[in-house]
C-alpha cells in the first residue's frame, strides 16, 4: 500500500524492496540448511580436511535457519505467522543468551554437542563465537520489535548495530586481521555467517520500507538522491583504499609513512569528490525548483483560463453554482443561480430565502434529502418547484456534493438548472400519450359499433323466413354502416396527410350555396337522429368563390355533426354564411353543453374531447375539430371557438380568404362511357373480399378468375392472358409490387391494365404503385362505381 505523500516511483521502489524479503530469507535458509546437513553427515577426517568450511558451527547454522523462518513469517503479516515469528525470535534469544553465559561464567551447558560433534582444532571448538552470538541476539531482538509497526525505527537501529559485527569481521578477512589479536579472536565469524547476517539484516530493513533509513534511500528527495549515490562509494572506496595500502606495505612496496600519507590523500580526495557531487546535485535541485516554479506559473495561468471557460460553459448551459456552509447555514450563490430563482444578481439570497421559495409541499422533502446526503457523504440530487417573486412557478433541478474544508467543516457545493421547459414538455408528452391511449380505445369502440348491425343484418339476410323488404333493409344497414366505417378511415387518413403536409387542395370556382347543401346532406342523419332543426342564413346573391368544394363542405359538415352531438334533442342549430371584407365566414352556433374557457384553444388539438357529458356526444375519435383546423389552415384561413361557459352553447367560426368572380361557367356533362365485357384476374389473400369482388364483377358481365397469392396469380395470368388484373399489394410470398414488375417483364404484360387494390392510400403509396408498373391505385374499401369506370376504359 502506498504511503501518503509518496510518488509513483517511490511506491514502486518500496514494493521491490519488500518483494526481496522472501528471497533473502530463502538464501539464508539454504546456506544454513546446507551447513546443518554437512555437519550431520561429515566424518572427523572430512572436518580436518575442510576447516574453513566447518568454521560456521552447527549451532550457528540452526539459529540462522530459525531467524530466516522468523523473517519470512514477519513478511506474510498473517496473525498465525506473527505468533510463529515471535516464538522463533525468542528461541534464538534464549540460545545466544546461554552461549554468552558460557563465555562469561565457567559453565558448560554442552550446547555444542546437541546437534553434531566438532572434531576441528580451531580456537573455539563447537561454540558460536562471541561476536556472532551478539549479532544473533541483536537480530532476534530487532525481529521482536518489528512485530509492532510503532517500533520500526528502533528495530532498524538495532539491525544497523548488528551489521557492525559482520562488516568488522569482513574487514578482518580483507586486512588479514589474525595478526591483530585479540579483537579478531573475540569477533571472528565464518564467511557463511557473514553472508547470512547481511541477508537477515537487509531483509529486516526491507520489511518496513516506509520508515527509517530505507525510506530516505527510496525517496525522490534531494537527500535520498545523495544517499543513493554516495552510500556505496562511502563504504567501498575507503575499504578498498585501506586494503590496497595495507597489502602494499605487506609486500614491501611502500613503508608505513607513505601508506599513511596515501590513506590521508585518498580520504581527502574522496571527501572533495563528495562535496563536488553534493554541490552539483544542489545546483540541479535549484534548477529543478526554478523549472517547477515556471511550471507552477503556467499551471496557474491554465487554471485561470479553465475557470473562465468553466464560467462561459455554465452561462451557456444556464447552470447556476452554489455553496452551502453547514455550520453557519450560509448560502453562496452565483448571479445565474439567483436568476433561476427570479432574482437580480445584486439581490440578497440566503438559505432561508431558498427554503421559502420552494413549494410548501416539497420543502420538507428537499431538506431531508440534503441532510441525508451530508450525513452519508453521498451526492445530492433533487427536483422541486419554486415560486418567483412575480408569482410564476418554475421547476429547478439541483445537484450537490458534500465536501470537508481544510478546517474540517462540512459544506456542500453544487449547480442548479431551470428545467421548467423540460418538465412542461414531459407533461405534454404524458398528456399526448394519455390522449393516444384514449384515442385508440375510442377508435376500437367506433370500429366495433358498425360491426354489430352489420353482423345482425347478415343474419337476417341469411334467414329463410326473411321477406324481400327485410332483406333489402338488411342490405341498406350493411351499406350504411360500411359507409360510416369508410368515413372514419377517411378522416384518419386526412388528418395524417395534413400533419405530414401531404394533403393537396383541389380548388375550383364554386357557389357557396352548393357547399352548404353538401354539408347539410352529410350531417342530416346526425341532426335527424335527435329531431333537431337547422336555421340557415346563406346569401342567395353571393358570388362564386375559389375553394376546394369537397374540403370546405367537409369542414362545415364536421362542425354541424359536432353541434348535433353535443346538443340536446329538439334544439336548434344556426348556420350563418357572410362576406366580411376579404374573408368568407361560416358560423355554426348550437345550444349544447358549451365549452370551458381553458378548452377554447385546446379543443382543436388532436384526440381532444370535452370530458364533461362525453356520453351525450354519441362517440367520436376526437379528430373532427383538428381536421377542421388543418383544412382551414391549408386554405389560408382560421377557425375559432366561442362560448360563454359550460351549459351555454358554443359557436365555431371558419374564416377563409375570399376570391370571387362575376359568373360561374356551366360545367360540361360528359356522356356515360358504355361498359364492355372484360377478362379480369383478381388476386387477394383475403378470401371473402376476393370472392365478393368476383361476384360483383360477374354480375356486371365480366369474365373473372381469381388467385389467393402472387405465385398463383402469375401462373394463372400466363394461362389466361387477362385484359385487367386487380392485385392486392400486401399478399404473402410474391407481393403485388413484385407481381406487377414480373407481369411487365412478360411479352404480353404491357397490354394488361394493372389496378392496385390496397388499404394503403397515402401519396407515397400511390407513387410506389405507379413506379412498380400499376396503371391505377384504388384504396379499400373501393368505390365500385370508380372501378366500373376504370373497367370501361380500353386497355
Amino acid at each position: 500500500m502506498a504511503l501518503p505523500g509518496t510518488t509513483i516511483l517511490e511506491t514502486r521502489r518500496a514494493k521491490i524492496a519488500r518483494a526481496s524479503v522472501p528471497i533473502l530469507a530463502l538464501l539464508t535458509a539454504l546456506i544454513a540448511l546446507s551447513m546443518l546437513i554437512l555437519w550431520l553427515t561429515a566424518t572427523p577426517v572430512r572436518q580436518h580436511q575442510w576447516p574453513h568450511v566447518f568454521l560456521m558451527k552447527s549451532n550457528t547454522a540452526l539459529s540462522l535457519l530459525v531467524l530466516a523462518l522468523c523473517l519470512f513469517a514477519l513478511w506474510t503479516e498473517r496473525p498465525v505467522f506473527k505468533i510463529a515469528a515471535a516464538v522463533c525470535a525468542c528461541l534464538v534469544i534464549v540460545f545466544v543468551a546461554a552461549v554468552l553465559t558460557e563465555y562469561v561464567v565457567p559453565i558448560d551447558f554442552g550446547i555444542d554437542q546437541w546437534i553434531a560433534t566438532d572434531h576441528t582444532v580451531d580456537r573455539w571448538p563447537g561454540r558460536t563465537s562471541v561476536g556472532m552470538a551478539v549479532a544473533l541476539l541483536m537480530m532476534g531482538t530487532a525481529y521482536v520489535l518489528l512485530l509492532s509497526s510503532r517500533d520500526s525505527l528502533l528495530a532498524q537501529a538495532v539491525l544497523l548495530a548488528a551489521l557492525f559485527i559482520p562488516i568488522t569481521t569482513l574487514g578482518g578477512y580483507l586486512y588479514r586481521a589474525p595478526d591483530l589479536a585479540p579483537l579478531y579472536r573475540a569477533s571472528v565469524a565464518s564467511w557463511q555467517s557473514i553472508a547470512c547476517t547481511l541477508f537477515l539484516c537487509v531483509g529486516g530493513f526491507c520489511l518496513r520500507p516506509g520508515a527509517g533509513l530505507l525510506r530516505i534511500l527510496l525517496s525522490e528527495s534531494g537527500g535520498g538522491t545523495v544517499a543513493r549515490r554516495l552510500l556505496a562509494a562511502a563504504i567501498i572506496m575507503p575499504s578498498t583504499v585501506g586494503a590496497s595500502i595495507l597489502y602494499a606495505e605487506r609486500i614491501g612496496l611502500v613503508d608505513n609513512a607513505v601508506g599513511f600519507a596515501a590513506l590521508i590523500t585518498s580520504s581527502a580526495l574522496f571527501f572533495a569528490g563528495a562535496v563536488w557531487i553534493v554541490s552539483a546535485m544542489m545546483l540541479r535541485a535549484e534548477s529543478a525548483k526554478a523549472q517547477a516554479d515556471s511550471t507552477r506559473a503556467s499551471a496557474e495561468r491554465l487554471v485561470q483560463v479553465g475557470e473562465q471557460r468553466l464560467r462561459i460553459a455554465l452561462e451557456a448551459a444556464r447552470l447556476g453554482t452554489w455553496e452551502y456552509l453547514v455550520e453557519s447555514e450560509e448560502l453562496i450563490t452565483s448571479a445565474q443561480c439567483k436568476a433561476i430563482y427570479g432574482l437580480a444578481p445584486a439581490h440578497p439570497f440566503s438559505y432561508s430565502d431558498f427554503l421559502a421559495a420552494i413549494s410548501s409541499d416539497q420543502r420538507e422533502r428537499v431538506q431531508a434529502s440534503a441532510l441525508q446526503a451530508l450525513s452519508a457523504s453521498s451526492d445530492y440530487k433533487e427536483q422541486y418547484e419554486v415560486k418567483w417573486p412575480d408569482g410564476t412557478l418554475h421547476w429547478v433541478l439541483a445537484y450537490g456534493r458534500p465536501l470537508i474544508d481544510e478546517r474540517g467543516n462540512p459544506r456542500m457545493v453544487g449547480v442548479s438548472l431551470d428545467v421548467t421547459e423540460s418538465v412542461q414538455f414531459r407533461e405534454a408528452l404524458e398528456l399526448a400519450d394519455r390522449r393516444k391511449d384514449e384515442f385508440l380505445a375510442t377508435l376500437a369502440h367506433e370500429l366495433r359499433n358498425p360491426l354489430a348491425p352489420i353482423r345482425q343484418a347478415v343474419t337476417v339476410a341469411r334467414s329463410d323466413a326473411v321477406s324481400t323488404a327485410q332483406r333489402s333493409w338488411g342490405l341498406n344497414v350493411i351499406d350504411r354502416q360500411a359507409s360510416h366505417m369508410a368515413v372514419l378511415l377517411d378522416d384518419l387518413l386526412d388528418i395524417s396527410r395534413i400533419t405530414r403536409g401531404q394533403l393537396t387542395l383541389q380548388k375550383d370556382w364554386i357557389d357557396i350555396g352548393s357547399v352548404v347543401d353538401a354539408a347539410m346532406e352529410t350531417a342530416q342523419p346526425a341532426i335527424n337522429a335527435k329531431a333537431q332543426s337547422v336555421r340557415l342564413n346563406v346569401p342567395r346573391d353571393s358570388a362564386a368563390v375559389f375553394l376546394d368544394p369537397v374540403r370546405t363542405a367537409q369542414m362545415l359538415s364536421n362542425l354541424l355533426i359536432n353541434a348535433a352531438k353535443y346538443s340536446a334533442p329538439g334544439t336548434e342549430i344556426s348556420v350563418n354564411v357572410a362576406n366580411e371584407g376579404d374573408s368568407l365566414e361560416f358560423s355554426v352556433r348550437d345550444q349544447g353543453i358549451g365549452i370551458a374557457a381553458d378548452m377554447l384553444t385546446r379543443i382543436f388539438e388532436m384526440f381532444t374531447q370535452i370530458e364533461l357529458d362525453r356520453a351525450r356526444s354519441g362517440g367520436g375519435l376526437g379528430i373532427g375539430l383538428a381536421l377542421v383546423r388543418g383544412l382551414a389552415v391549408l386554405h389560408g384561413g382560421t377557425v375559432t371557438a366561442h362560448s360563454e361557459g359550460l351549459g351555454k352553447g358554443s359557436e365555431f367560426l371558419i374564416s377563409l380568404p375570399r376570391t370571387t368572380r362575376s359568373a360561374i361557367p356551366t360545367p360540361s356533362v360528359s356522356a356515360p362511357i358504355p361498359t364492355s365485357r372484360r377478362r379480369v384476374l383478381a388476386a387477394d389473400d383475403n378470401i371473402d373480399a376476393l370472392e365478393t369482388m368476383k361476384l360483383l364483377l360477374e354480375l356486371d358481365g365480366h369474365e373473372v378468375v381469381i388467385a389467393f397469392d402472387g405465385e398463383a396469380a402469375l401462373a394463372l395470368a400466363e394461362q389466361t392472358t387477362p385484359e385487367v388484373m386487380l392485385l392486392d399489394l400486401g399478399m404473402p410470398g410474391l407481393s403485388g409490387f413484385e407481381l406487377a414488375a414480373r407481369v411487365r417483364e412478360r411479352p404480353w404484360g404491357n397490354r394488361i391494365t394493372l389496378i392496385a387494390i390496397t388499404g394503403w392510400g397515402q401519396a407515397e403509396d400511390r407513387k410506389r404503385s405507379l413506379s412498380a408498373g400499376f396503371d391505377h391505385h384504388l384504396t379499400k374499401p373501393i368505390d365500385f362505381e370508380a372501378l366500373r369506370v376504370l373497367l370501361s376504359q380500353p386497355s
